[in-house]
């Protein structure tokens, strides 16, 4: 990946030199890559939770990629309501810690057991160095939702890579607890999947959609590495799961403020709520 998204993108917002801006990350850096490379070096790449998302960042000695700085640069300047922030599928917890040391009072959940371990490592030891900057950091070793996680109004949920394999009755489950958050936003291209063609977009959209979901903004465009949909949650500070499932109709909403074309992937999309599921399933 570029070290500057000007030289690859096409369109979409201009890119902000988060390295400038977001504070921290260096010395975030510099703190945990020589802890990740210990515990990757110990506990091999499998054992550890690093697999090929985390050995490909040490191998290039990076803690952040691009659109993780360019991420946090977004949410700390878009003046969003916003005190919390929880992030599925954080991995070993890089963007909590650095959303966190910014002022949010962050939180990430980590269902794969080898990586949370070490995310959690590497709370403690950032812990030891800088307790003030970590106090308001939580890793939950589990999955999304929990009842037992309270949601604070003025609260977010994100995912960024979060392109997981599950069943289509856990991506709802994962959908429908995101309702209790004011904000959810998501990288259409990645979630449950890959999916870098905009004709696709509507497999997400359906799912969240059939969820009780209103059609989302774009907040972010980075090009193929990341398009983020903000959208808005059910009641706020709600710790109930308040949702109410949408019918055929919802699609069109959708569409028109995406200003995609009524074609095929309406034809498609409608199709999935007649059957009752996504489009896209596997």
């Amino acid at each position: 990946m570029s070290d500057s998204y000007n030289e690859k993108r096409t369109g979409g917002e201009p890119f902000l030199d988060a390295k400038e801006t977001v504070r921290w990350h260096e010395r975030l850096s510099a703190l945990l890559l020589p802890a990740m490379q210990h515990v990757v070096e110990r506990q091999g790449v499998a054992q550890s939770g690093a697999y090929n998302f985390y050995d490909f960042r040490l191998r290039q000695r990076k803690v952040f990629l691009e659109y993780e700085l360019a991420l946090a640069q977004k949410l700390l300047s878009c003046e969003l309501e916003i005190e919390h922030v929880h992030e599925v599928g954080s991995g070993f917890g890089q963007l909590v810690f650095l959303l966190g040391w910014n002022g949010f009072k962050a939180a990430g959940f980590e269902l794969d057991q080898p990586r949370a371990k070490t995310g959690e490592a590497l709370r403690s030891v950032l812990t030891l160095i800088e307790p003030e900057l970590m106090r308001n950091i939580t890793l939950h070793r589990h999955g999304f939702p929990s009842d037992s996680v309270p949601v604070p109004s003025r609260s977010l949920v994100l995912t960024t890579n979060f392109a997981v394999t599950s069943t289509p009755e856990a991506q709802m489950a994962i959908v429908k607890g995101m309702r209790r958050y004011r904000y959810v936003l998501i990288d259409v291209q990645r979630f449950f999947g890959l999916r870098m063609e905009i004709e696709r977009e509507h497999e997400v959209l359906s799912l969240f959609a059939r969820a009780g979901f209103e059609a989302p903004t774009l907040f972010l465009d980075l090009g193929p590495s990341g398009k983020y949909y903000l959208f808005e949650g059910g009641v706020e500070g709600s710790g109930q799961h308040n949702y109410t499932e949408r019918r055929p109709g919802a699609f069109r909403h959708i569409f028109r403020a995406f200003r995609l074309p009524l074609g095929s992937g309406v034809r498609h999309l409608m199709q999935s709520f007649k059957k009752g599921g996504p489009a896209g399933r596997r």
